[in-house]
């Protein structure tokens, strides 16, 4: 079992460059092995982040640059080689919120809907499973419902059940990120929103 996952349920945050007050912060489920092995820190896989050692959460001081973009994991010292640790990525959009084309970010995003998230290279949506069109309006559960892709052109189970897509993570392009299916969330996508387990 992990011993530490995110506090917001998710695996993946998408920020805008320049953005302030941007956190990660995760939950620790179970105690160290031994009581001297301090919470650790670590980007990439290679930089260890001394300054939040004994901290669960990262907050960024500084406006987000594109270079606090990547992969960060949290684990006790002298544990890490077992694997229990936690991990999340963090994804900055090279441009500021609501524009496109960087690196002079002078294109104006379309409004997104239902979660989807605008592309800071082309300036289109990408849209969360479920959703589909141009600012993500369309419900894919329209075409039968157990379905995701861009045109809702894939199903999750050949069973036509509207909850086949439940406990599945739909990890899409850049920006967007990973998400679990509509409604759910958790390390293995199987709590609602109302925290009732599916």
């Amino acid at each position: 079992m992990a011993k530490f996952t995110s506090s917001d349920g998710l695996f993946t945050k998408t920020v805008n460059v320049n953005e302030t007050g941007v956190m990660i912060s995760m939950t620790r489920r179970y105690d160290p092995d031994a009581s001297d092995n301090v919470i650790t820190w670590m980007k990439d896989g290679i930089e260890v982040l001394t300054s939040f050692d004994g901290q669960t959460q990262i907050s960024f001081p500084n406006p987000i640059q594109t270079s606090d973009q990547g992969i960060y994991e949290i684990y006790y010292n002298n544990e890490r080689n077992q694997n229990r640790g936690g991990l999340y990525r963090l994804i900055v959009r090279e441009c500021p919120a609501g524009k496109w084309g960087p690196p002079e970010c002078y294109g104006i995003c379309d409004k997104c809907y239902n979660g989807g998230v605008c592309d800071d290279k082309s300036g289109l949506c990408i849209c969360p499973n479920n959703f589909k069109g141009t600012n993500c309006l369309e419900i894919c559960r329209n075409d039968g419902g157990n379905r995701f892709g861009l045109k809702c052109e894939f199903q999750c189970s050949y069973r036509n059940a509207a909850t086949q897509c439940h406990w599945n993570l739909f990890c899409l392009p850049d920006p967007y990120g990973c998400s679990c299916d509509v409604g759910a969330h958790g390390l293995t996508c199987n709590t609602r929103k109302s925290s009732e387990v599916i």
